[in-house]
C-alpha cells in the first residue's frame, strides 16, 4: 500500500515538473522592454484620449435629464407707449365719471364739479421695458433615444478597447522579434570573429608558404579578398545592430547606451500546442462590439417617432415692466411627437443596417482569415521544433570533429589552420542552432498570436 502512495507522489511530481517544463516565461529584461513600448507607444495614447472622449460622450448623454437653469434678463425701448385706441378710452373715461358721480349721488346728465378730476387712462405698456426671468426646463421622457444612444457608445467604446488589445499584441510581437533579431546579430558576430582569426591564421601560413615556394600570389589575393568581403559583412552587422537599437529605443523609450547593456539570448521556446486554449482573438471582439453599436444606433434612429415629453417652469423677478397680460409665473409639461419627417430617421436607421452588414462580413472575412493563420502558424512551430533537432545534431557533430582536431593538433598531427576551421565549423553550426531558435520563438510568438494568448506572456 505505502509503495503505491509513493509511486503516485512521484508520478505526480513528474507530472507538475513536466508542465513547469513547458511553462514558458519571457525573459525579464525582455518583459521590461515590452511594457516600457507599450507605456511609451504614441499610438495607444491617442486612442486612450479617444476612449476616453467616447467615456465623455457617454456621460453628456444622461446629463440631458439634468435640468437647465437659466437667468435671463433684457431692456428694450418702444418708438411710444403702447396705449389704447380712442375709441376705448373715451369709453374709460366716460365709465370712471359715471362712477365718480354714483359715488357723489350726482346726476346722471349734471356736469362734474370743477374740483373733481379724472384720472387718465394709463397706457397698456410703457415704452422703457426692463425685464428679467427664471426658467427652467428638464428632459422627463426622450422617447428611449438617450437609453440606446449610450448603449451604442458603450459598445463602440468596447470595440475601440478590444481593438487596441490587438496593437498592442502586435507591438509585443514587433519587440520580441526586434529582440531576438539582436540576439541573432551577437552570435553572427561571434562566427565572423572566429572567421577573421581563421583567415588571419590563414594569411600568415601562406606568406610562409610563399617563402618556400609552395603557395602563389594568388592564393594571397585569394584570402585578401575573403577578408574584404568579412569586413564588409561585419560593418553590415554592425550597421543591421545599430538600426535594431535605434528603433527599439524609438519603441521603447529607452536610450541605445541602455539597450546595449542588455544580455541578448535566444532560449528555447517550449509550447505545448494541445494545452494551449483557443481564445478568441481581440479583433473578432471587437467586431462584434462594432455590429452590437451599429444595432443600437439603428435603434437609437429609430426612436425619433418616439415622443418626448418636457417640463417646463418661468418666474418673472421683475414685475414693474409687466403688462395687464404677462403672468408672473408658470410651469408646464410639454409633448412632441414626430409623427411623419419625410424618412429622415428611417433612412438613418437603413444606414446603420448597412453598416451592420458591411461589418458582419468583415467579421466571417477575419474568422475565415484567422483560422487559416492557426493552422499556417501551427505547421511553422512545428517544423521549426524540427529544424532546431537538426542543428543541434549538426552542432554535436561540429563539436565532435572539434575535440577530434584539437587531440590530432596537440599531438602534431594537424595544423593551426585545421584546428581554426574546425573552430570556425563549430561556430557556423552554432549560429545555425541561434537561427533555428530564433525562427522556432518567432513561429512560437505567432502561434500564441493566432490564439489570443500573446498577451498572457507578460502578465504571468
Amino acid at each position: 500500500m505505502r509503495k503505491n502512495i509513493r509511486l503516485i507522489l512521484i508520478l505526480g511530481l513528474i507530472i507538475i515538473n513536466w508542465e513547469f517544463i513547458y511553462a514558458q516565461k519571457l525573459n525579464p529584461e525582455l518583459v521590461e522592454l515590452i511594457n516600457n513600448g507599450i507605456n511609451k507607444s504614441h499610438e495607444k495614447k491617442i486612442n486612450l484620449f479617444t476612449i476616453q472622449q467616447v467615456q465623455l460622450d457617454k456621460k453628456r448623454l444622461w446629463e440631458n435629464y439634468i435640468p437647465e437653469l437659466s437667468l435671463t434678463a433684457s431692456y428694450s425701448r418702444l418708438n411710444d407707449d403702447i396705449i389704447l385706441n380712442d375709441n376705448l378710452e373715451k369709453l374709460l373715461m366716460g365709465t370712471q365719471a359715471l362712477l365718480i358721480k354714483e359715488a357723489y349721488g350726482i346726476p346722471f346728465n349734471a356736469a362734474l364739479p370743477p374740483q373733481i378730476h379724472l384720472n387718465p387712462i394709463p397706457p397698456i405698456q410703457d415704452k422703457d421695458i426692463l425685464k428679467s426671468s427664471l426658467d427652467l426646463q428638464s428632459l422627463i421622457f426622450s422617447g428611449f433615444k438617450i437609453k440606446t444612444a449610450y448603449k451604442s457608445l458603450d459598445h463602440k467604446q468596447k470595440a475601440m478597447e478590444y481593438l487596441q488589445l490587438s496593437k498592442d499584441e502586435n507591438l509585443v510581437r514587433e519587440i520580441i522579434q526586434k529582440y531576438y533579431q539582436l540576439a541573432l546579430l551577437s552570435s553572427t558576430n561571434n562566427v565572423l570573429n572566429t572567421t577573421e582569426e581563421f583567415l588571419d591564421k590563414q594569411s600568415e601560413y601562406v606568406v610562409k608558404a610563399k617563402k618556400n615556394g609552395l603557395a602563389i600570389d594568388l592564393d594571397l589575393q585569394k584570402i585578401a579578398l575573403a577578408q574584404q568581403k568579412l569586413k564588409i559583412k561585419k560593418l553590415e552587422v554592425k550597421q543591421k545592430k545599430q538600426l535594431l537599437l535605434s528603433a527599439l529605443s524609438q519603441t521603447t523609450g529607452l536610450s541605445v547606451e541602455e539597450l546595449k547593456k542588455l544580455n541578448y539570448n535566444i532560449q528555447f521556446f517550449v509550447l505545448r500546442t494541445s494545452k494551449i486554449n483557443n481564445a478568441e482573438r481581440n479583433e473578432l471582439k471587437a467586431l462584434k462590439e462594432k455590429i452590437k453599436a451599429y444595432d443600437y444606433k439603428k435603434k437609437m434612429e429609430l426612436t425619433s417617432y418616439m415622443p418626448k415629453i418636457m417640463a417646463k417652469a418661468h418666474y418673472e423677478l421683475l414685475e414693474d415692466d409687466l403688462t395687464m397680460l404677462d403672468p408672473k409665473w408658470y410651469i408646464g409639461v410639454g409633448l412632441k411627437w414626430n409623427i411623419f419627417d419625410g424618412f429622415k430617421a428611417y433612412n438613418r436607421a437603413q444606414k446603420s443596417q448597412l453598416e451592420i452588414d458591411k461589418t458582419l462580413e468583415k467579421f466571417k472575412q477575419a474568422k475565415e482569415m484567422i483560422s487559416l493563420e492557426k493552422q499556417q502558424a501551427k505547421y511553422k512551430y512545428e517544423t521549426s521544433i524540427k529544424k532546431i533537432d537538426l542543428s543541434n545534431q549538426q552542432v554535436k557533430l561540429a563539436r565532435y570533429t572539434y575535440d577530434l582536431t584539437k587531440k590530432q593538433y596537440l599531438n602534431g598531427l594537424v595544423s593551426i589552420t585545421d584546428l581554426l576551421k574546425s573552430i570556425t565549423d563549430l561556430e557556423i553550426a552554432k549560429l545555425k542552432y541561434q537561427q533555428a531558435l530564433y525562427e522556432e520563438n518567432i513561429n512560437a510568438i505567432n502561434y500564441l498570436k493566432s490564439n489570443g494568448n500573446l498577451l498572457k506572456l507578460i502578465k504571468n
